[in-house]
């Protein structure tokens, strides 16, 4: 969904769009993959509940539409707590376009030696890095980072997952996150993710929301 979009439906301009959507990136409230356009929720189906056979189906339907996104690795973790059955019939989807390392037939040979090339990220992962992060400073450094560490495609994604994990805590929730080449350069994705002991999603929304008309009511 282009920012447009949301501006537009507010009845906002992109200008006063701009700090209340990268707070809510903040507060871990949504993801965002500006390469495809995809914003995440995680607390989606904490407010909108599947309740019968028809909204599973829509659902099913809207997954399959979605475009290849970093984020979509990230929704399979959402759905991990829902029930046995949803977590099943909205999982199939997911298997079916990035694969499911626990479903292999294992029939290989075994025949490779261990020393096949494994393919390297590119500028496409690196993209979808920067896009995750979300201290934007020093992009040609954080190349320069990306270029030095030549990760391959499963660990570009991996540290791009840990980024996006690790903006729901709460040192990042403050705002202290450091350079994204600091981050490459240290192995940061490599930390123990420690989980935020703010306050409750609800609560976090409400003072966004009373910042943002106590700003207005200001302007």
């Amino acid at each position: 969904m282009p920012k447009s979009y949301i501006a537009e439906d507010l009845g906002w301009s992109i200008k006063r769009l701009a700090e209340p959507f990268a707070e809510l990136l903040r507060e871990g409230f949504i993801d965002h993959d500006e390469a495809t356009r995809t914003i995440l929720i995680p607390a989606w189906f904490e407010h909108n509940k599947i309740d019968n056979g028809n909204q599973l189906k829509k659902a099913r339907a809207e997954l399959s539409e979605l475009p290849d996104s970093p984020l979509m690795k990230v929704f399979a973790q959402v759905l991990e707590p829902l029930p046995e059955g949803l977590h099943k019939h909205l999982g199939e989807g997911l298997a079916k376009r990035y694969g499911n390392s626990g479903t292999g037939t294992g029939t290989g040979t075994g025949t490779g030696t261990g020393t096949e090339a494994r393919p390297l990220a590119g500028a496409r992962e690196f993209e979808e890095f920067w896009s995750a992060y979300p201290n934007k400073a020093a992009k040609k450094e954080a190349k320069k980072a990306w270029g030095k560490l030549k990760p391959t495609i499963s660990l570009a994604a991996r540290i791009t997952e840990a980024v996006i994990a690790t903006k729901a805590t709460e040192q990042w929730r403050r705002g202290v996150i450091p350079n994204p080449a600091t981050y490459l350069n240290n192995e940061r994705w490599e930390d123990e993710i420690q989980p935020s002991t703010g306050s409750s999603s609800v609560d976090r929304a409400l003072a966004i929301a009373a910042k943002v008309e106590a700003e207005e009511a200001r302007a």
